[in-house]
């Protein structure tokens, strides 16, 4: 229940005893009203919607006024609580409580309460603040002011105040209808407000602007002067001047400060401008009740400078002497010229009159090269002007051209030789010839000629050297150039008639030719086989002979022989032989592969042949089960015995023909079972085991295939009404269970105790002792393994339909023999969870031996539920209880 305001609970608990007026039953109240105690104002309402009652707190009072209420929708109201009423014979009643109402019109009286129906709303306040004027302007000086300002709609202790966020707008009162401020100077025009609030109005807002009274007037408000000192002169006049004050004006540069003010002008004595730059100062002017007004000097600055007649000049790398004249424009009594050199190699620098001298000494930099005589114009305390005459001087470096520049040599070598010239060539240098390889030497020069001589080229490949010429003194080089001498190599190949020779596997003796291309001398030709079963290789003349051994290796093969060229010192030239040799396997060649036998003993024999035979290699046969006997060879047959087959079951064996240790195989032999011998209730469906034809009850088998049977734990024999970890029979026997029983090593999680989980993953690791079928039929039945029920999935045909009003499948064998015989699985079996059987007419679980290894709380099943491919599945939960359908050995 929610909560209501405590006062309104009291309130109707107390009417309930009232007198009450006889309203129809269901009649109920819409509209919003209003508290009205007599003095006009409200702080809380009441709303009726179709039979809900809202009580709203505004917080603050606000007046009624002819049943409207002031602004309503800027209000914020708190919803304190809701409660569905209904009205039934002049009774408010609610879940919570009941009291009396009374309506007459359009007052609801609750108690001593009487709350008027509010009709509308409006949304202008109902009191009106209303100034005589919006805005006021007054001058720029110290002052009182004040302005009438009128309410309109007055609501009792109503109070009108003033405030004004401005800082210059001070001293704000209200007094008998009137707005009393001060305000303060100012020197420029300025805007303020002043706000306005009263009691249930809309605030309202006065502007007040200062404006000047007093207006200065100057005839110009910017100068410019030369940098000579000066009298400057500013005429000014002033409008409707404020009596008593007078004109005032400053400046902050102390280049400006000599000002005298007259009655219809300003006076001000400039110095000279000494300051090396234009310069700029602001007058300002003011006076009571004006604005102020600024001027501006500006006093301008004539520098000094030199001109210089030519500005540079340029010499070649040899040097020499230079002169130039100089001018100074706007000289400076007592400055003087200087001129000084800003490189080693310009010297002698003198001033004669207007005019300067100078010495370029010769260029042996290396290089071109830029020097300054710089020229500065000043006093020992302040440099007034500089510039610079720019120097250059060439440098032309010698050069040496050969002819040729350079030769082709073949690998046998030789002499050569070319000519040089130096270009640009300087006094006591000479040339030098080095060679830079150990193969072009003798290099000798004569003249502008140069000779050399190239050796023979056994390096292997072609080649390239350099007879490198240099141009120097003893101290310095100054140009090289190289000569390039590239020399070729023609490498001896060995070229054969034929590269590859093919065998059978029985080998014999083989040849081919050779021919030796661009021979060397001293050299000669070997051969060598690469594997050991190329023999007697030889070398006659142009021809290699050789042999190939028998081929016992039991898969085709490849040789090599190798051709080397060359001394005993050098390899000049190789290539490969090649000699492939096939190998054909023997095989056993059966005329069948397999024979069946009935369950009575009795005697057999099949045919072989041998292909591709090896001489000293003979047959053997062998048995590999026990039932098979008596293998003889004879010729090309072998012959044998089976002995009786005691069982139900099908069972299969071979025997193994061996040819050496080079070919094998197998004859298979398959043996029925005694039908006769299969337990009662069992189909034999050509599986390693029987499968019962009927699911497994509390007792034994049940009667008809199409009966479910009992349900089961897996691992219990027991039947019971809750299947649930607390009840299974292998776990801690809680909710959030461990294992006490078949757990694997590798999940100790699982495992409840101390010690490592007892490994066991099957029921047949125990012995059967708890599989359910064993523990209750007896004899070889037992629980299926999950790769039992896995084979019966793979070897069946599965047909859906029901029999008898019993949903299931049916499991066809597909085996050789066993196509006649079938078993019917149901499926309209659900499961037991806790006491309850889960999912009956559409699932069919049935237990294997086997666990779950990846999550051990679960267990293997044949799942065959309506709706879901049949197959083994691996996620039920070992507590829970589903069927059985046993198998036998």
């Amino acid at each position: 229940m929610k909560r209501i305001v405590t006062a309104l609970y009291v309130l109707i608990l107390v009417l309930s005893s009232c007198a009450r007026e006889v309203v129809e039953p269901a009649q109920q109240i819409t509209g919003r009203y209003a508290l009205d105690d007599g003095t006009g104002l409200t702080d809380q309402y009441l709303e009726f919607d179709k039979g809900i009652l809202y009580l709203y707190k505004s917080g603050i009072a606000f007046p009624i006024m002819e049943n409207q209420i002031w602004n309503c929708k800027e209000l914020d109201y708190d919803l304190y609580s809701s409660e569905e009423y209904s009205i039934q014979e002049g009774s408010l009643f609610s879940d919570y409580y009941s009291g009396a109402i009374k309506k007459e019109g359009d007052i609801i009286t609750i108690g001593a309460s009487r709350y008027a129906r509010l009709d509308g709303f409006r949304e202008e306040p109902y009191s009106v603040i209303t100034p005589e004027k919006s805005q006021y302007e007054i001058p720029l000086q110290e002052g009182e002011h004040s302005f009438p300002v009128t309410i309109e709609n007055p609501i009792p202790a109503g109070e009108l105040t003033a405030s004004s966020s401005d800082n210059w707008i001070t001293g704000l009162t209200v007094k008998e209808g009137m707005v009393l401020y001060h305000v303060s100077a100012t020197r420029s025009s300025r805007e303020g407000r002043i706000t306005l609030k009263y009691t249930h109005a809309t605030d309202a807002h006065v502007v007040v602007k200062q404006s000047p009274s007093t207006f200065i007037r100057l005839e110009q408000t910017f100068k410019t002067i030369s940098y000579a000192a000066a009298t400057v002169e500013i005429p000014y006049t002033i409008e409707n001047p404020v009596e008593g004050s007078e004109l005032q004006v400053s400046s902050t540069s102390d280049w400006c400060q000599n000002i005298e003010i007259q009655s219809d002008r300003v006076v001000i004595h400039i110095p000279d401008n000494n300051s090396g730059s234009s310069r700029r100062a602001y007058l300002t002017f003011s006076c009571v009740g004006a604005e102020y007004v600024n001027f501006l000097l500006t006093q301008m600055y004539n520098a000094v400078s030199i001109v210089l007649t030519p500005s540079s000049a340029q010499f070649d790398y040899a040097g020499g002497t230079g002169s130039f004249i100089f001018e100074v424009q706007n000289p400076r009594e007592g400055a003087s010229v200087t001129a000084i050199s800003q490189a080693n190699w310009i010297t002698d620098v003198a001033i004669n009159g207007s005019a300067v001298s100078y010495k370029v000494a010769e260029n042996n930099s290396g290089d071109s090269r830029i020097g300054q005589i710089k020229m500065t114009y000043g006093t020992s305390s302040s440099t007034m002007a500089s510039t610079g005459f720019i120097v250059s001087s060439h440098y032309s470096a010698p050069v040496i051209v050969i002819t040729p520049s350079s030769a082709q040599f073949d690998y046998v070598g030789g002499t050569g030789s070319f000519t040089f010239e130096i270009q640009n060539p300087r006094k006591g240098a000479s040339v030098t010839a080095i060679s830079q390889v150990d193969w072009i030497t003798d290099v000798v020069i004569t003249g502008d000629k140069v000779s050399y001589t190239v050796a023979e080229n056994n390096s292997g490949g072609s080649r390239t050297g350099k007879i490198k010429l240099v141009y120097s003194t003893s101290s310095s080089a100054m140009a090289n150039t190289l000569f390039t001498v590239t020399q070729s190599y023609v490498a001896p190949s060995i070229i054969l008639t034929s590269t590859s020779a093919q065998f059978e596997y029985t080998g014999g003796t083989g040849s081919f030719t050779f021919e030796i291309q661009n021979p060397r001398e001293g050299a000669t030709v070997t051969a060598t086989s690469q594997v050991d079963w190329i023999t007697d290789v030889v070398i006659t003349g142009d021809k290699v002979s050789y042999k190939a051994a028998e081929n016992n290796s039991g898969k085709s093969r490849t040789g090599k022989i190798k051709l080397v060229y060359g001394t005993s010192s050098s390899t000049m030239a190789n290539t490969l032989f090649t000699v492939t040799q096939s190998y054909a396997a023997p095989s056993i060649i059966l005329t069948s592969t397999s024979a069946q036998f009935e369950y009575t003993s009795g005697t057999g024999s099949f045919s072989f042949e041998i292909q591709n035979p090896r001489e000293s290699i003979s047959c053997t046969a062998t048995s590999h089960v026990d039932w098979i006997t008596d293998v003889l060879i004879g010729g090309g047959t072998v012959s044998f015995k089976i002995a009786e087959n005691n069982s139900w079951t099908q069972r299969t064996g071979n025997i193994e023909i061996k040819y050496g240790d080079i070919a094998s195989i197998v004859f298979n032999i398959t043996q029925n079972g005694n039908s006769e011998l299969i337990p009662e209730g069992a189909v034999d469906l050509g599986l390693s085991v029987c499968w019962a034809s009927c699911n497994l009850g509390k007792n034994g088998f049940v009667s008809s295939p199409t009966i479910l049977g009992a349900y089961f734990a897996w691992g219990e024999s027991d039947i019971k009404s809750d299947y649930s970890w607390p009840t299974y029979k292998w776990s801690t026997g809680s909710s959030v269970p461990k294992l006490t029983k078949y757990c694997p090593v590798d999940k100790p999680s699982y495992w409840f105790g101390s010690g490592d989980p007892d490994g066991k993953i099957s029921l047949k690791d125990f012995d059967y002792i708890d599989d359910a079928a064993r523990s209750i039929l007896g004899g070889n039945w037992r629980i299926p393994t999950s790769e039992e029920i896995q084979e019966l999935i793979n070897n069946c045909d599965k047909n859906r339909y029901t029999r008898n009003g019993v949903r299931g499948v049916l499991f066809e064998s597909r085996k050789d023999g066993y196509k006649d015989r079938s078993i019917f699985i149901p499926y309209t079996t659900g499961f037991m969870q806790d006491n309850t059987i889960v999912g009956e007419e559409k699932y069919g679980y049935y237990w294997s031996s086997s666990i779950y290894k990846s999550n051990p709380f679960a267990a293997y099943i044949l799942d065959i539920s309506s709706g879901h491919t049949i197959s083994l599945n691996t996620d039920f939960f070992r507590y829970g209880g589903i069927l059985i359908r046993p198998v036998t050995d």
